[in-house]
């Protein structure tokens, strides 16, 4: 899978994927395309038996996450809001908890 905001890299010798966070200019904030391409990520390393750990870090140097994009939040409405910021990022940290693999944030 292509991904724009986040970068998959797989070592398949030692059974590791890093998933980095690529949005610098902004702290790593998390907007819906990037708890997209995360939540996708995951259940890729959830069908790969291969994989023993995955490392999920931040690019740049200022912010690992710096939480969420509230610029995304200009043109939503409370229930786009309570979809996105609640619903869906509460899934993708559930799902990441309970990956089958050890995740190290």
């Amino acid at each position: 899978m292509e991904y724009k905001n986040i970068i998959y890299a797989s070592d398949k010798e030692k059974g590791t994927v890093r998933l980095t966070i690529n949005r610098p200019e902004v702290r790593n904030a998390l907007n819906m395309a990037v708890i997209q391409e995360l939540q996708n990520a995951i259940e890729e390393i959830e069908k790969d038996g291969d994989v023993r750990v995955v490392i999920i870090t931040g690019a740049g140097e200022k912010a690992f996450i710096s939480g969420a994009d509230i610029t995304a939040f200009k043109e939503a409405t409370a229930i786009m809001m309570e979809e996105s910021a609640s619903t869906l990022g509460q899934q993708l940290f559930s799902d990441i908890e309970s990956l089958r693999v050890p995740a190290l944030l």
